[in-house]
């Protein structure tokens, strides 16, 4: 089985492939057939080696290859053809790149079936608001319209950003306190929110 993810966004092709690796450890909990390789750092051949060798034990190998385009495309796509990865059963390959998908030959080969692709576009303003919602509820933590508003513009709709921020206004309002020391009770204000994210560069600009 090939699993190809790509696109610009890069945090939620993290957290699929995190969530791809929780549900193989789950099934295969020795972790001794998982491979993860960086072609920023690791030779081509070191996927080769790790797709030939024989499994430690008999279990399914996960083997994950992030930065194609930092690689031999063509020494890559014909190793893939020749053993027929995409529909092998004993090795489940993810494959990562986080560029928005090109006419290449091995950019065509991996979106086409049998493999499982899925594009990961950057994320319109309504659609980061939605996401940020529904983390924010993960956390059992609610901001006013206009908290979530200043919240959003000051990250740059960077859901790392987001992220980052939101982890912390819930571990404030957990907690009890705020960064000036009161109460955070109920649901958020946009002035307990200024208190608790970090200006951005462009939104220190724009206050000016």
């Amino acid at each position: 089985m090939t699993i190809f993810l790509y696109g610009q966004e890069s945090y939620r092709i993290g957290q699929k492939l995190s969530e791809l690796i929780h549900g193989y450890k789950a099934k295969n909990p020795s972790g001794l057939n998982l491979v993860n390789l960086d072609f920023a750092e690791n030779k081509i051949d070191d996927f080769f080696e790790a797709a030939k060798s024989d499994s430690f034990i008999p279990e399914k190998k996960l083997i994950i290859i992030k930065n194609i385009e930092k690689t031999d495309s063509e020494k890559l796509l014909k190793f893939m053809k020749s053993w027929n990865l995409g529909k092998r059963e004993d090795v489940i390959l993810i494959v990562v790149s986080f560029r928005d998908a090109d006419k290449s030959k091995l950019f065509q080969y991996l979106i086409s079936k049998p493999n499982q692709s899925q594009n990961f576009k950057l994320l319109k303003e309504y659609e980061v608001k939605n996401w940020a919602k529904k983390f924010l509820d993960s956390f059992e933590v609610q901001l006013t319209g206009e908290a979530l508003d200043f919240l959003i513009s000051n990250c740059g709709h960077d859901p790392w950003r987001i992220d980052s921020e939101i982890r912390k206004i819930a571990n404030y309002s957990t907690q009890g306190g705020s960064a000036s020391g009161g109460k955070i009770k109920g649901v958020i204000s946009k002035s307990q929110a200024e208190e608790l994210v970090v200006p951005s560069r462009e939104h220190n600009i724009f206050e000016l």
